[in-house]
């Protein structure tokens, strides 16, 4: 049993620092992935929190892991994670079945799930997850509490700080296909014999309860009548 929760502590921590990290790599992209979500759920209310939400899951992910897989302030990095499972779980599973956002974004542009790829993922982190949690009592510390906290302070600072870095100059890495140094127009070539990519939006508008699909050439651009519910794009 002991191999096994430190099989799980290992997996757990990479899975999180990795995903931390690609997020903090590039903020405003989970800004704007909050604000897909926002708009997807009629919630554009709330879009002012898009970039703020963005650096603390960013940051909650990565001293998670950090927690789990170094063994400071290992039970603490273990209820952190069991909350964030207790959250994206269901949540990821109603993403999968209504697919208002193509790519959850969970693991910033680095890779690309599907939403039900995205769920599947989560189950299995949830197993280990709770493999952990049902291990926490057996927990000891590495150094006295007040010098793991530091420890732990120092990293969220300087986690933070990376963020706010590659918010305001280029990410030190650009998982992009157009980043700096590639030339566009060699990059738009499509490979001979592939299919070029298909693209459509749909828009659900709503009228007196009831709602309605339209793409782009017949949704209702003048008839004030109808409001629009959800965009999709795919």
């Amino acid at each position: 049993m002991k191999t096994l929760r430190q099989l799980s502590a290992i997996i757990i921590g990479l899975v999180f620092i990795f995903s931390g990290a690609v997020k903090g790599i590039d903020p405003l992209g989970s800004a704007y992935k909050f604000h897909d979500y926002f708009l997807a759920f009629n919630m554009l209310w709330l879009d002012w929190l898009s970039l703020p939400l963005g650096i603390l899951l960013c940051s909650a992910e990565f001293l998670a892991g950090f927690a789990v897989i170094s063994g400071i302030r290992q039970k603490e990095g273990i209820w952190v994670v069991l909350l964030l499972m207790l959250i994206f779980t269901p949540l990821t599973f109603v993403l999968a079945l209504s697919n208002p956002v193509s790519d959850c974004g969970c693991f910033g542009d680095a890779i690309h799930l599907t939403n039900w790829q995205t769920f599947w993922k989560n189950v299995v982190l949830m197993i280990f997850t709770v493999i952990l949690f049902t291990g926490r009592k057996q927990v000891t510390s590495l150094f006295r509490s007040s010098t793991e906290w530091a420890i732990t302070g120092i990293i969220a600072i300087i986690f933070v700080f990376f963020c706010l870095g590659n918010l305001k100059y280029l990410p030190v890495l650009d998982f992009l296909p157009y980043k700096t140094g590639i030339k566009i127009a060699d990059q738009m070539v499509i490979p001979e014999g592939a299919e070029p990519d298909k693209y459509q939006t749909t828009f659900i508008y709503t009228k007196n309860g009831e709602q309605k699909e339209f793409t782009l050439d017949n949704y209702p651009a003048d008839d004030t009548s109808w409001y629009l519910s959800i965009r999709k794009q795919c």
